[in-house]
């Protein structure tokens, strides 16, 4: 049998399902069902709700999450790079259940609508009350089999757009210095997003600076000239020795997360 590079591999698994997080598998902001969402707020990763809002639930039997919309719409947002090439390129929307989607500016409509996207321009999927399980979007005007990407593969997807921290341990974010003795400034890393992210967090009384067996609360936190990659973390303290060394922590059940989405 020919071999297959696995970087081909993987082209061939990301690329037909223009939709991401079409299983819901990835829920790093830990909504709980049944969420409510004001217009616009995320839910589920590249889940957001339309311009009235979303109420919906789920539930996931033997591997299968089915979501149920019973008031608003859920909409995602699909980057025009990850888009054909071109102008007017025919797309099918196809998925299980009860609910009716659109594509762009189109009319609702039940499984297996059809719908023009130009290349490098964003393109809304829009879904409207029902259920909704294994949503697909590509390109022709024919459906095919339901593309289901591993669940890591899903989550580097999804991470350009929105990364969070913070889980039941208490996490080290940075390591750095402080400037005064009142300000603590640090170097962060992250894998790329799409565009340089704001910084979204529970609270600042959520995070301490550790130096010397010392612990600083921190009073405000914020990011300096973030970057794709890597950002300046400046965190406000009180009584600190300029120079020293420390590290920054978040609590536990705590969380602090990087957004660039759409």
């Amino acid at each position: 049998m020919p071999s297959v590079k696995a970087s081909n591999l993987l082209g061939v698994i990301a690329a037909r399902n223009r939709l991401l997080n079409p299983t819901f598998q990835v829920n790093q902001r830990a909504v709980v069902s049944p969420v409510t969402l004001a217009a616009g707020a995320y839910g589920h990763d590249r889940w957001k709700a339309g311009a009235a809002g979303c109420t919906y639930s789920w539930a996931t039997v033997n591997g299968l999450t089915t979501i149920t919309i019973t008031a608003g719409s859920l909409v995602q947002v699909i980057e025009g790079n990850n888009l054909d090439d071109g102008a007017a390129n025919t797309y099918v929307l196809a998925w299980n259940g009860t609910a009716q989607g659109k594509i762009g500016a189109g009319a609702f409509s039940g499984s297996g609508v059809t719908g023009t996207a130009d290349g490098g321009t964003n393109l809304s999927i829009e879904f409207g009350v029902g259920t909704l399980a294994k949503p697909q979007l590509e390109p022709g005007a024919f459906r095919s089999a339901f593309e289901r990407r591993p669940a890591g593969l899903e989550m580097y997807l999804c991470r350009p757009y929105y990364q969070r921290v913070g889980d039941s341990q208490i996490n080290t974010l940075a390591s750095g210095a402080f400037y005064s003795a009142t300000l603590w400034l640090g170097a962060l890393q992250y894998s790329p997003m799409r565009a340089a992210p704001t910084l979204i967090v529970s609270a600042a009384a959520d995070f301490s600076i550790e130096a010397s067996s010392v612990s600083y609360a921190v009073t405000a936190i914020s990011l300096t000239r973030p970057s794709k990659t890597s950002t300046r973390i400046d965190a406000v303290v009180s009584g600190a020795t300029q120079g020293q060394g420390g590290h920054i922590n978040i609590a536990a059940n705590k969380f602090f997360a990087l957004d660039a989405e759409l």
